[in-house]
């Protein structure tokens, strides 16, 4: 059994040797900008962050065991210990910032254009409301702004996108974002609906994911709309929902799937590419668990199908790039 190699932040010696990638601006320090209180804070570059991220926690272990499983083919019992070596460190570091890169240049585009769309087609919208639960505004009309409901983790970056634009504005100037973990599984455990409901998802709210057909926010809606006893066609439900891309004509297409943001990948491509890397790096939800009294997904890391840090890269990757930043004059 290899003896375990720990370091320390402060450690003036890291096994990170300079690497030669070209990162985006994104990567840079900069200074965030609060609009509503005119506030500033600092905020350190990506490769800064991504070396406190690796050295701290109990990281070092968990690359022990990726790195036994590639190894061992996953034949490996959980107690196999693999000596972790600065060059690993290393190569894993490079690895974090060419995913960073990638992010970057294939996602953060896309994002870019939809998160534009979606603020032209939903604007921020007064709807009068009746209910015990509605809240009056000081004119004493009942005004509602429908939420948007971003579904499972496929639509992550984009509820990351849209969530970091609106960072710093006053509340009256903001839309309401909710992410929701949905699988197939989940669907099927008790607590799904009632998780549901406790993060503000309804019916009249904007259902938005990835793509293709809309199956997951149909099925939610349905549901929705049986259990408030209300009156509805598959019209309503269709006009709900909102994709990057549909592939049915009953779903309008935020975008077109052969076109392209960053002049070297169709949208329909960077759509498998987030769903690729979702499904290799993210965690994934095993039921539902109480939490301080509320209803959360069991989020789970599993051999080959998730990696708690390149997840990180890619959430930083994304908001680092809509998140308001004080220009130079």
């Amino acid at each position: 059994m290899g003896e375990k190699i720990g370091f320390s932040p402060t450690n003036e010696c890291l096994p990170f040797p300079p690497v030669n990638i070209a990162l985006p601006e994104s990567a840079n320090s900069f200074f965030l900008y609060h609009a509503s209180s005119g506030r500033t804070k600092l905020i350190a570059d990506f490769p800064t962050l991504l070396r406190r991220k690796i050295v701290e926690g109990d990281f070092i272990q968990q690359l022990s065991g990726q790195i036994a499983q590639n190894v061992d083919g996953g034949t490996n019992t959980p107690d196999v210990d693999y000596e972790v070596k600065p060059q690993d460190l290393s190569t894993f570091y490079r690895d974090c910032l060419i995913l960073y890169k990638g992010v970057s240049e294939c996602q953060v585009p896309l994002y870019q254009s939809v998160v534009e769309k979606l603020k032209r087609l939903l604007p921020l919208e007064q709807v009068k409301k009746t209910g015990a639960d509605d809240q009056q505004s000081n004119s004493g009309d009942i005004i509602l702004t429908p939420p948007e409901i971003y579904y499972g983790r496929d639509a992550r970056g984009l509820y990351l996108a849209r969530k970091a634009e609106q960072f710093g504005r006053a509340s009256h100037d903001q839309r309401k974002l909710i992410y929701v973990v949905t699988t197939r599984t989940l669907k099927d455990e008790p607590e799904f609906f009632p998780y549901l409901y406790q993060e503000g998802v309804t019916f009249d709210a904007y259902h938005i994911d990835t793509a293709w057909s809309g199956t997951g926010g149909r099925f939610i809606l349905h549901q929705l709309a049986n259990d408030r006893q209300l009156e509805f066609t598959e019209e309503d439900i269709n006009r709900r929902i909102k994709l990057i891309l549909s592939d049915t004509s009953s779903i309008e297409s935020l975008e077109k799937p052969y076109s392209s943001h960053n002049n070297f990948i169709f949208n329909r491509d960077v759509i498998n590419v987030i769903e690729t890397e979702t499904e290799l790096f993210f965690g994934y939800p095993h039921g539902f668990q109480m939490d301080n009294g509320r209803i959360k997904p069991r989020i789970v890391y599993r051999p080959y199908h998730g990696d708690p840090i390149k997840e990180w890269v890619i959430t930083q990757a994304v908001t680092r790039a809509f998140l308001p930043k004080v220009r130079n004059s």
